[in-house]
Formats: C-alpha cells, sequence, structure tokens
C-alpha cells in the first residue's frame, strides 16, 4: 500500500511520511526474519539446478532442468509453485521474475511487485521504458555523467555507439551498460563462491568525545566482525579501516545523527597470520587509525572489513543459508560422482622443494598429514624418494588444491627453496642436529621476529609477507654476531645515557622507535599548531579532559626519553596560556601540566623541567 504513495524502501522517515500521511512503523524483529529467511531457502534450494544467496530475502535460480523436466517448460507454473508453498510455510508473499539471464529475470522481478510474477524476454525488455539506474550496477553518479551528455534513459543507451559510451564512463562500465541495454548479460549464477569478505560499518550515531571513545568502539565492532567469522569457521589476513570525515562548512547532516557530507578516508594493513581473533584484528584497526591522523570529533562512520579468507577445516561456506546451499551442492554433487573412485593418488615434492609460504598456508589437518610423511621420510635416502601419498574421497577436493600448490616448487630466482627444520642438507648428519617438530619450527621462527635489525623500518618489516619475514629472520640469526664483554659494557652504558638520547646501532643509525603522538602529530611544528588551535577555541579556558590528554602526551615524550622534546612543548604551552583570554584559567593548566611531567622526571630521572618565564 505504501509503494503505491511513492515510499521506497531506504527512504528517509520525514520525506516517506509527507508522502503517505498514515504511514504505520513496526519495530524490527530480527530472530523472525531469520527464521523466515531459513523457511524460504529451504523451499526453493531443493527445487533449483543452481541456487545464488543474493541477500535473506533474494535468490537467483537456475531452473532450466526443473521446467523442462516437471513443468512442460512453463516457467509461471513453477513460479506460482514456489509463491504458494513459501505463503504456506511462512505467511510471506513472494514476487518472481522470469528471464533467459540474470538482468531479466532480475528486471522482470521489480516489474513483479508487489506480489506478482511478471516473465520478460528480450524483445519485450527493448519494450520497456526504463531509468538507467534501474539497470543492475548502474547508480547516481554513472546516470549523472550519461545524462550530463544527453543520455537520460535505456533507450539512449541502445541507440549510442560503444566508443562513446567508454570515452564517457569508461571502458568497462561502457561495454556492461552496452550489453544491458539490449538485454544481453553473461553472468554465471555463483552458487558455490565463497564469501569473500566479512565486515561491518556503521554511520549513524557515530559521535565521539575523547580517543578513548573511539578505541573502545573499534574493539566492540571488532568482536562483532569476528563473531561472524568465527561461526563461519574462517580466518582472514588483510583487515581495512573505513572512516568517514565530516566536511567543514556543510552544516547539519539532512538526517539527524546521520553522517552527512563527509570525506571517506580507508587504510589496510596484512596481519603477520590468519585470523579471527578480535584483540589483533582491533590492535592493528587502531595502529591504523592512528596512521590517519582523523580527529575523533570529525569521526561520522566506522566500518572494518577482513579479507584474504581461508579456513583452518577447509569449510568454506558461511551463514545458514550458506549451510542450506552447501547441503544441497554437496548432495548434487555426490550423486553425479557415485562411479568414480574412492582414492586419488598426488606426487610429492621432496623435502627441499617445499615451499615455506605454501606450507603454511595449508589447512591444519594437511599440515600434519605431510608433516607425519615427511618424518617417515626423513632419512639420508629420502631427497629420493617420491612415492605417492593416498587420500581418502572424504579428503580429496582438499587434496587436490593442496597438491597443485606444493609442486611449485621453485622461488622467483629459480632454484629450489630449502626448509631450515628439514633434514635435507647434505652438511651435518641428522644425528648432529636435535629432531624438531614441524610447528615447534614454525613457532620458534615466528617468534624472532621481534629482533630483525634494527635500522628494519617498522611498517615495512610488518607489511611483509610471512614467508619472506621468517627467511629474512633465519638469515638475521644465521649471521648475527653474539655479544662480546664490550659490547654488554657498551650496552650498558646506553641503558644509562641521558633523558631524551637516541640509542644507536654500531653502524651509528638510530634504533627502531616509535614516536608518540597527539592526535596523531608527531611533528613538533604539527603540535604547536594543535595547541594554538585548542587555545584559540576555547575562550573560556579548558576543558579537564583536554588538559589531560596534553598531559599524557608530554609523560609519554618523558617516558620514552625524550625530555628535551617534552619541554619545548611545555614551552610552548607556557607561552601560549600566558597571551591567551582567560589566561588564569590556562595557566593553571600548564602548571598542571608541569607537575605532572616532572613528577615523572624526578621518579625516572631524580630531576625536573624547569620552564623559563
Amino acid at each position: 500500500m505504501a509503494r503505491s504513495f511513492g515510499v521506497k524502501n531506504g527512504m528517509f522517515m520525514g520525506q516517506a511520511r509527507q508522502l503517505c500521511p498514515g504511514l504505520m512503523t513496526v519495530p524490527y524483529n530480527f530472530d523472525t526474519y531469520k527464521m523466515i529467511s531459513q523457511k524460504f531457502y529451504e523451499i526453493v534450494t531443493p527445487i533449483a539446478d543452481e541456487t545464488q544467496a543474493v541477500s535473506i530475502d533474494e535468490a537467483l535460480l537456475d531452473v532450466t532442468e526443473c521446467v523442462q523436466r516437471d513443468y512442460n517448460d512453463n516457467a509461471s507454473m513453477l513460479a506460482e509453485h514456489i509463491r504458494s508453498q513459501v505463503f504456506q510455510e511462512t505467511k510471506c508473499t513472494v514476487s518472481v521474475g522470469i528471464g533467459p539471464n540474470i538482468l531479466l529475470a532480475r528486471v522482470a522481478t521489480t516489474k513483479a511487485k508487489p506480489d506478482g510474477v511478471c516473465s520478460l524476454d528480450v524483445e519485450s525488455f527493448c519494450k520497456l521504458d526504463l531509468r538507467i539506474r534501474d539497470l543492475p550496477g548502474a547508480g547516481y553518479a554513472v546516470e549523472e555523467s550519461l545524462a550530463a551528455h544527453g543520455i537520460k534513459s535505456v533507450a539512449d543507451i541502445r541507440v549510442q555507439d560503444l566508443q562513446r559510451l567508454q570515452a564517457i564512463c569508461g571502458e568497462k562500465t561502457a561495454l556492461t551498460l552496452h550489453g544491458f541495454s539490449r538485454g544481453i548479460d553473461t553472468r554465471k549464477l555463483e552458487s558455490d563462491r565463497l564469501r569473500q569478505a566479512f565486515g561491518a560499518d556503521i554511520g549513524w550515531g557515530i559521535r565521539f568525545s575523547s580517543q578513548e571513545e573511539v578505541d573502545d568502539f573499534i574493539v566492540r565492532l571488532s568482536k562483532e566482525v569476528c563473531r561472524t567469522m568465527t561461526a563461519a569457521e574462517r580466518i582472514g589476513s588483510l583487515v581495512t579501516l573505513k572512516i568517514k570525515k565530516r566536511q567543514e562548512g556543510h552544516g547539519k547532516p539532512a538526517k539527524f545523527l546521520g553522517h552527512g557530507v563527509c570525506d571517506s578516508f580507508s587504510k589496510s594493513a596484512n596481519l603477520p597470520q590468519m585470523t579471527n581473533d578480535p584483540e589483533k584484528i582491533a590492535g592493528a584497526c587502531i595502529r591504523l587509525l592512528q596512521q590517519m591522523a582523523v580527529d575523533f570529533l570529525d569521526i561520522r562512520s566506522v566500518g572494518i572489513q577482513v579479507q584474504k579468507l581461508d579456513s583452518p577445516g577447509n569449510a568454506g561456506t558461511a551463514g545458514d543459508i550458506g549451510i542450506i546451499l552447501s547441503d544441497s551442492h554437496n548432495s548434487r554433487s555426490e550423486s553425479r560422482s557415485r562411479e568414480k573412485t574412492d582414492a586419488f593418488f598426488h606426487e610429492l615434492p621432496t623435502a627441499s622443494q617445499l615451499d615455506t609460504s605454501v606450507l603454511n598456508e595449508l589447512p591444519e589437518s594437511i599440515r600434519q598429514e605431510l608433516e607425519l610423511y615427511y618424518q617417515q621420510q626423513g632419512k639420508p635416502n629420502c631427497e629420493g624418494s617420491n612415492r605417492p601419498i593416498k587420500r581418502s574421497s572424504s579428503e580429496s577436493g582438499s587434496a587436490a588444491k593442496s597438491s597443485g600448490k606444493l609442486s611449485s616448487s621453485r622461488g622467483k630466482r629459480g632454484r629450489p627453496r630449502k626448509l631450515a627444520f628439514l633434514h635435507s642438507s647434505s652438511s651435518g648428519t641428522t644425528r648432529d642436529r636435535p629432531k624438531q617438530n614441524l610447528f615447534h619450527a614454525f613457532q620458534k621462527v615466528e617468534s624472532l621476529d621481534s629482533v630483525m635489525p634494527s635500522q628494519m623500518d617498522g611498517d615495512t618489516w610488518n607489511n611483509l609477507p610471512a614467508s619472506i619475514r621468517r627467511e629474512l629472520a633465519r638469515e638475521y640469526v644465521k649471521t648475527k654476531p653474539q655479544p662480546t664483554i664490550a659490547d654488554k659494557v657498551q650496552m650498558k652504558e646506553n641503558k644509562s645515557a641521558q633523558p631524551g638520547a637516541v640509542v644507536q646501532d654500531d653502524k651509528g643509525k638510530p634504533s627502531h622507535y616509535i614516536e608518540p603522538g597527539l592526535y596523531g602529530k608527531t611533528d613538533f611544528n604539527d603540535i604547536c599548531q594543535l595547541i594554538k588551535e585548542w587555545i584559540d577555541a576555547f575562550d573560556n579556558g579548558p576543558l579537564a579532559e583536554d588538559v589531560d590528554e596534553l598531559c599524557l602526551y608530554i609523560e609519554a615524550l618523558v617516558k620514552h626519553r625524550n625530555v628535551f622534546k617534552a619541554t619545548e612543548v611545555l614551552q610552548y604551552f607556557y607561552f601560549r596560556c600566558s597571551i591567551a583570554m582567560c589566561s588564569e584559567l590556562w595557566k593553571n593548566a600548564a602548571t598542571a601540566a608541569l607537575e605532572r611531567a616532572n613528577k615523572l622526571c624526578e621518579k625516572m630521572y631524580n630531576a625536573h623541567i624547569e620552564i623559563a618565564n
């Protein structure tokens, strides 16, 4: 009923009430949505030859064989059967669109709403008066760019030259629109496609009053993302933080507590290991936020996404809908392969040819089996052994995939890599080296990450692939000279160096050091600018929490032995406070900051900071 007044999904409530004054709203009921969605997919999945889940209440079905076999090539009969069954089980109406491809089926579904059936072929599609945004993937930006060149409908696209479309909206988009305008869609259903990312974005009600609130929000959002990953038995190694920062001068947002007009920022980081641990993902996101240097007062949206997924148990299907689809797909696959053999043989490379990065990415069950296999082959003559390993049919899919990876035994330099913990080296004997569990060896190598050469940049080191960092760690431990007595004496002298001094390595280069920051700023001039803007903005004196934030920054400088910079910041703060309005309140804040810094200085160095008047 509301749709007849022009109300659409995603519309602001105020606008919807203007169009339909009698509009009634109902509260959310997510448990019911989940139950209805499961029943819906349990009905349609057994009927279809292939099923692609679009959302909790929308699916794409390939019913070619089913219609030919059971409905005498009449797809409308099947559509009515599905609608009847779903309504009987859920008391919910269903709109069904029928077409020879995904595009026509989706356009037909739009025409079938509400509660109807619509069938489209290419000829009838070309007769429709469609807007550009009615085509899948064509949004506001594409529609605006085409409208600027006089192209305002799908019919207008249909008569355009392909080269002109490419000049307006790019080669790939132009090819898609050129085909869609003629009812051509070559996309296939992706019924067995694994979920490529997990994430959550919050863009409403985001208003922070401190950096601690931002960090706490990121921690809670990470827990939600990891909860869904854990339920789906998935782990990931690429974390992306997405931030919307409000634009100055655009006033209040159109929607109450919405994000309004914003600039969007995103930054990604590769994790050392694949994980679904919320603490590790939250920690990575907080570090990314520090690199962005966005003022917490300007943040209007926060999003976290985890990609590059894998599954320890090699269970790739996510969510309740995915389980239903997976069960149906597996049952069909089993019925089609009953006559196939239940045993497969795969040639494995020799121990010296194993690629550590590939081995580390394999599921745990396969790695354990490989570990046992190579332990049995760990004899002086195992280099020449290359006998096949037998796997049961229940593991044949994962075995085929992993054997393909393992066969890639050469690195980019054209020579086989060797694992430091496998007895494949010709120097020495196995008797000279203690036996070592394969996973203990990986853990030992991982523990070497923190002892890389001091001149290595921290961000560069963290962004390297895990396999490269392991090799660098091994080489560093092999070549790192043991400290002499003179070295130990020098290290002791360095520890007692003057506060603020930079400890240097044997080549005179500064050791790896992460400098404390104030709201993402570390440069002294940037810090001074922050202090100036802060004092100029508060004519009635500072807020206690703002003073505390500055004190924490100065204390961090003192703790990191950068007393000289702490003194400079305090000196500038004193100067700005002395010329500020309500200078007495600001001077009290400066005095409090100096007292806190000196309390820490006396504890650490038995000294204090003096500020020149």
